[in-house]
């Protein structure tokens, strides 16, 4: 897929892995329900022909003991507050970006760090000081999708 303003990709999550994470956000970390949670592989500002992998099932996974946090300010916009991400381990997320870097993707960040986003626009306090508990079940993701970037950043539909 060629586009004139550039490429992204995500790996959503399997249902059942969602709906697992949907409701430990909403009822042990207190957070709003996200209403659509991936992991973002590839958010290119120029434009590569991406085609989907080929992963094995195993690949696909991100197991408990690899989890972490992270929280980052919107690119571009630190004045909307905190967006707190779960760090996550899957090798398809790393093979993707990897191979869409070869391809010629841009980044916007020094590193890629493979996340799911949990929350955003949090204030300080809603993370500071408060014992915030890792997930303790697999999340497996489905096979990525590619979609175009328009001049101004935003993903196609």
């Amino acid at each position: 897929m060629t586009s004139l303003a550039g490429t992204y990709v995500e790996f959503p999550l399997h249902p059942a892995s969602d709906q697992y994470l949907k409701d430990f956000i909403e009822k042990t970390l207190l957070f709003p329900r996200p209403k659509n949670l991936h992991s973002t592989t590839v958010y290119s500002h120029n434009p590569i022909d991406y085609s989907p992998g080929v992963y094995q099932p195993s690949d696909m996974v991100a197991l408990p003991n690899d989890y972490h946090f992270l929280l980052f300010h919107r690119l571009g916009d630190p004045g909307r507050g905190l967006c707190l991400c779960l760090g996550v381990n899957a090798a398809a997320l790393h093979q993707c970006h990897r191979f869409a870097k070869w391809l010629g993707a841009t980044w916007d960040y020094p590193d890629f760090s493979p996340h799911i986003t949990l929350a955003y626009n949090l204030g300080v306090e809603d993370v500071v000081g408060r014992k915030l508990y890792l997930p303790r079940f697999q999340i497996t993701f489905l096979p990525e999708v590619v979609k175009e970037l328009d001049p101004d950043g935003k993903v196609s539909k």
